[in-house]
């Protein structure tokens, strides 16, 4: 893999989403469950269990692109409350033979 020079990065838009409704969800896959609704042309998600399940309520929304190496990613994020967890992961795939989704995927 070649070194990262950030000095020689040219920045170019490869994608962009908006969230704002639910067709631009579309091919996104959600592993757990969720409440995800669109308010004020903003997607919200909620955690569809109760927090007392600790690990076993929490979810995950993958983004079906696949996204070349040095890539920057930035977005918009308002927590609406002080309780939970959001963590962005980029990067992830699956073995040789399978996607991140497939049972061993990882």
């Amino acid at each position: 893999m070649k070194k990262f020079d950030s000095a020689v990065l040219q920045e170019r838009l490869i994608y962009q989403n908006r969230l704002e409704k639910p067709a631009d969800m579309d091919g996104f896959i959600l592993e757990g469950q969720a409440d995800i609704n669109f308010e004020n042309n903003s997607m919200r998600l909620r955690n569809a269990l109760d927090n007392d399940m600790g690990q076993k309520a929490n979810y995950v929304l993958w983004c079906p692109e696949v996204f070349p190496e040095n890539v920057k990613i930035t977005w918009e994020f308002k927590p609406v409350t002080d309780v939970g967890l959001c963590i962005l992961f980029f990067a992830a795939a699956g073995s040789i033979s399978s996607g991140i989704q497939e049972p061993d995927g990882i």
